[in-house]
């Protein structure tokens, strides 16, 4: 039998060997050397299933990048290369909680029809007096949410006011102050006042953030194009969190912010943990032009 044209031709898969350093924060941006062989130009990479940026195909035997946040624990690193070929190298990294403000975990629910309400529940325990993050997006302009609620009791705010576009809104909740919980015994509520068309729910969790009064500023914006924009946000502490999320076809983070989650609906969130106060305009890569809705919040340290 005849072999495949151009069989001959096809290149090698990408084989993982080694990750240095081997650990880092949960809050990513850790640059990391990913060691191995028959890499090439185009390749990504995917640190606990959430794609590593400022990706540097060094040459066939290197790769540097910057770590995704994650949660604490263990996790597998894998090289993907432009004929859609991987390797995998399992548990190859692993993510420590750091001091100070540090990522804790994510989760999200995205259901691909029209509900009333949608769940999702904290897969890792929960610490008490960290702070709760919920976004939650859905596919029209008109629907309302009823109510934000978890099983552990803990009070949610609205953090920004519902932002609506093109057939799209996206919501931001908090709670600040939480109590623990187990692993897997908190799971977050949304409801809304009619059925609510593909709604995506993302649930995150941060240490170190103030408990009575975290938050500092918020920011929401809609439009159309290649890239979303929350809008400009002014912090007033030295220490705090920049959070944003969005509701759209999302391609990659904004420059110098840290991918945390790209659900099933390709919504993103990302971060960054600022040190001083500043001017931050995060943004979202989109597959664009396409609309969105996009939302910005930054929440101050303790002791501030």
């Amino acid at each position: 039998m005849q072999a495949p044209l151009f069989a001959a031709d096809k290149n090698p898969p990408p084989i993982v060997t080694s990750v240095r350093p081997r650990t880092g924060s949960t809050d990513g941006a850790t640059k990391v050397a990913i060691l191995g062989d028959n890499f090439r130009a185009g390749d990504t990479v995917l640190i606990g299933g959430v794609m590593a940026t400022n990706v540097q195909v060094t040459n066939s035997t290197r790769i540097t990048a910057k770590t995704p946040a994650h949660a604490p624990g263990a996790v597998d690193v894998r090289v993907t290369d432009p004929d859609h070929q991987s390797g995998t190298l399992a548990d190859g990294y692993t993510y420590k909680l750091g001091s100070g403000i540090a990522f804790a975990q994510v989760n999200f629910a995205a259901v691909a029809r029209t509900v009333p309400s949608v769940s999702a529940p904290y897969t890792l325990a929960q610490s008490a007096h960290n702070l709760n993050i919920v976004v939650i997006g859905w596919n029209d302009a008109t629907t309302t949410i009823s109510s934000v609620t978890d099983s552990s009791g803990n009070s949610y705010a609205p953090a920004d006011p519902v932002v609506r576009g093109k057939a799209l809104s996206q919501a931001m909740y908090y709670a600040k102050d939480i109590v623990a919980a187990g692993a897997g015994a908190n799971t977050v509520t949304v409801e809304f006042n009619q059925g609510a068309s593909y709604p995506d729910l993302r649930i995150f969790e941060y240490a170190g953030l103030d408990t009575a009064s975290p938050l500092d500023v918020t920011k929401g914006s809609s439009g159309n194009g290649f890239t979303a924009r929350s809008g400009t946000v002014k912090t007033n502490f030295a220490k705090e969190l920049v959070f944003a999320s969005d509701t759209a076809d999302t391609r990659a983070p904004g420059p110098g912010y840290v991918p945390i989650i790209l659900t099933h609906f390709l919504d993103m969130a990302e971060h960054r943990i600022a040190s001083e106060k500043g001017t931050f305009n995060p943004t979202f890569a989109l597959y664009g032009p396409t609309n969105w809705v996009m939302q910005a919040a930054t929440f101050k340290a303790a002791g501030q």
